[in-house]
C-alpha cells in the first residue's frame, strides 16, 4: 500500500507516530512542510493534486496538528482522502470546514462525531492512544495493558487497515 502523507511534521508529533505505523505496512511519501533542516518538504501553498498526479498512491492521509497546513487541491486528488483531526474541539467551525473536503474523517472527541457528520457523513471516532516506548525517558516501566490500534476505512473495493501495537 502506498500512502501520500500530509500535515505538519514534528519528530515527536502525531503525524510521525502514524508515519511509523504506516511504514510497517507499505510505502509512505511525506508531502507536508519542511521541518528545519532535518526533513525536506513542500511549501505550505503547494497543490496536493499536482503532487498526486506525479505518483501512484493508494490514498492520502492528512494528520492535522496545532500548526495546521491545509492541503490545497484536495478536492481534485484521484484517490481516497482521509483526514485525522485530533484537536477538533478547538476552533470547531474551521475544523468542520476542513472535514467537508475529505472522503473520510477521524476525530478524537466522541461528543463531536454527530456534529461533524452533518458536514461529512463519513466521520468516525478515533480515541487518542500513544506508545510510551517511543518517548525518551530513563524511568523504568512495567506493562499494565496491551492494546492494538486499528484505523480501518472501506474504500470502494479496497480495504485500508493501519495497525500498530501499543504497549503501556
Amino acid at each position: 500500500m502506498k500512502t501520500l502523507l500530509g500535515g505538519y511534521y514534528s519528530p515527536k508529533g502525531t503525524l510521525r507516530y502514524y508515519e511509523r505505523a504506516l511504514e510497517g505496512i507499505g510505502e509512505v511519501t511525506y508531502c507536508g512542510v519542511p521541518y528545519r533542516f532535518e526533513r525536506p518538504g513542500y511549501a505550505p501553498d503547494a497543490n496536493i493534486a499536482e503532487m498526486a498526479s506525479r505518483g501512484a498512491w493508494d490514498w492520502y492521509f492528512y494528520v492535522e496538528e496545532w500548526k495546521s497546513v491545509f492541503p490545497l487541491g484536495i478536492n481534485e486528488v484521484p484517490f481516497p482522502t482521509v483526514g485525522y483531526l485530533p484537536d477538533a474541539c478547538y476552533d470547531i467551525p474551521r475544523r468542520k470546514r476542513m472535514a467537508s473536503f475529505f472522503d473520510y474523517v477521524f476525530i478524537s472527541q466522541r461528543w463531536l462525531v454527530e456534529e461533524f457528520r452533518a458536514v461529512n457523513p463519513q466521520t468516525y471516532y478515533l480515541p487518542f492512544a500513544f506508545d510510551p516506548g517511543r518517548l525518551h525517558s530513563n524511568t523504568p516501566r512495567r506493562c499494565i495493558f496491551t492494546a492494538r490500534l486499528f484505523l480501518t476505512a472501506y474504500l470502494s473495493d479496497t480495504k485500508i487497515t493501519t495497525c500498530g501495537s501499543l504497549r503501556h
